[in-house]
């Protein structure tokens, strides 16, 4: 009796782990973004670099986060930083089979790679491997200037080239333009990090328990 007991507490307060994958272009601020959110929840690796000193990532970063999520419901949050380099971006899709959700960071400062980024965006979110799962599109930078010295695309702006239907949908609380929601903020000062991470965990723990419960992500 004292095992079954245990067991069925061991489900029903043992610690969900969420893991969301982190692609976008080169320069996009990717790692910036993930060592912004050491600052917010407790990490393995625990030390940041400094943001000054952070080098283009050539594989994949792994970082493992406590905490994360709607305040008292918080999770493990294990955030894997793809390079984005163009010779790295077919490697995005090893990793879309063992994710529960994903983070497409754009530089919202470089209007002239803004197609690029909606062509490579795309092509990730139509892979039928991320059907179903929360996408969170990340206009960064948004405290910067442009090369042009004009400030930063609005985020709807970036919403609208890229892509996205329903623009006013995916800026709203529950992103329902198919499953994506669209956020902005400065990865370098930490500007809207943390409630991006906290949106697509808490949307990444609604979809698995609806698998738990025998349903399906659903389609996009």
């Amino acid at each position: 009796m004292f095992g079954l007991a245990n067991g069925l507490c061991s489900i029903y307060f043992s610690t969900p782990t969420v893991t969301i994958l982190i692609v976008g272009l080169d320069s996009a601020g990717k790692t910036t973004f993930v060592e912004a959110a050491k600052g917010f929840y407790p990490s393995r690796p625990s030390v940041r670099i400094p943001l000054d000193r952070i080098r283009p990532t050539m594989g994949l970063n792994i970082t493992t986060h406590e905490g994360v999520g709607i305040e008292g419901k918080g999770c493990k949050c294990v955030l894997r930083d793809a390079s984005g380099q163009v010779s790295m971006r077919s490697h995005w899709q090893k990793y879309y089979g063992d994710i529960d959700g994903l983070i497409f960071v754009v530089d919202g400062t470089d209007a002239e790679r803004m197609e690029e980024a909606a062509v490579v965006f795309d092509v990730v979110r139509n892979d039928d491997r991320v059907t179903g799962i929360p996408i969170l599109l990340f206009a960064n930078k948004g405290d910067q200037m442009t090369t042009g010295g004009g400030a930063a695309a609005p985020i709807s702006d970036i919403a609208a080239v890229l892509g996205l239907r329903d623009t006013a949908a995916a800026l709203s609380p529950s992103g329902d333009d198919d499953g994506i929601r669209a956020m902005g903020g400065s990865a370098w000062d930490g500007d809207g990090v943390q409630d991006a991470l906290d949106w697509v965990v808490e949307a990444a723990k609604v979809v698995k328990a609806q698998q738990n419960n025998g349903g399906n992500k659903g389609s996009r």
